[in-house]
């Protein structure tokens, strides 16, 4: 075999090979985007393992969902990257403005940077599934909840003068929050999955204790002096405050609910029956 003759015989068998090697990485890569495929078009429609469901004919739904939603709440509360769950205790919240009465004459209130810690103590006490007017509504416990921020005050507080800025710590203690919310259902592809509209939260607690610093520039007598009276008349205050609070709750339930139900359809978080 002549020089030639060896040399094209050689690159004829080098080009098989490369060829081979492509062929072959084509088909492991195509093997993984079936693989891939497959997980999202099947498995991204389970549920969270802690979320176990309850059949919609199920005469007693409400206490399935009491039991399961106790079990689910220490997983939820500190978040899920599978689902853009974040961690919710404490649980962050930007900014909360009150306002109360005229300009000139009433109170004005902002927090900034706010944490509220304690909703992983959270216990379901009684829930409420309407389907046929898809209503639903929970009412928890949670024995202490303390809000710690940043504030700025100004205005009159029970017909009093008042201006500061500081740290503030609201605690809130043997609380009762009602959640409640309406839904309804959204077509995606083959699926119907449900969609939280309308979320209300109320909070009640038995007492709040709340401290704010540095009022009044700094001075210590007038400072102490006005958060005595402020504690002897909390609900005052917190009347203000409560809904605010309250709406910020519902905000990040709904989220969580929502981002768990826009993967999950509706029949596999409510089925009919159970397997």
């Amino acid at each position: 075999m002549s020089a030639a003759e060896k040399l094209t015989c050689q690159s004829l068998t080098s080009s098989s090979n490369t060829c081979s090697s492509f062929v072959a990485t084509s088909a492991s890569a195509l093997i993984i985007i079936i693989i891939v495929f497959f997980f999202y078009s099947c498995c991204s429609h389970l549920e969270p393992p802690y979320i176990k469901p309850c059949a919609r004919s199920d005469p007693k739904f409400n206490d399935c969902t009491l039991q399961h939603g106790n079990e689910a709440i220490p997983y939820i509360v500190k978040g899920d990257s599978s689902y853009d769950i974040t961690n919710v205790d404490p649980m962050a919240i930007k900014v909360i403005d009150v306002k109360n009465g005229p300009k000139q004459a009433g109170l004005h209130l902002t927090l900034r940077d706010v944490k509220l810690h304690g909703l992983r103590t959270a216990v379901l006490l009684k829930s409420d599934f309407n389907f046929k007017k898809r209503h639903f509504s929970h009412d928890f416990s949670i024995p202490l909840l303390k809000l710690l921020g940043k504030y700025t005050i100004s205005g009159r507080l029970l017909l009093l003068p008042i201006h500061g800025n500081g740290d503030i710590n609201v605690t809130m203690v043997n609380n009762i929050v009602t959640y409640s919310y309406d839904w309804v259902l959204e077509q995606k592809g083959e699926y119907k999955h449900l969609l939280l509209k309308d979320p209300v939260a109320v909070i009640k607690p038995s007492k709040a204790y709340i401290h704010l610093s540095n009022l009044f520039d700094g001075d210590r007598f007038m400072g102490e002096r006005l958060n005595e009276i402020i504690n002897d008349n909390w609900q005052d205050l917190f009347r203000d405050m409560a809904p605010k609070i309250a709406h910020e709750i519902a905000v990040v339930i709904s989220s969580i609910v929502n981002n768990i139900a826009k993967d999950v359809p509706y029949d596999v978080i409510f089925p009919e029956r159970l397997p």
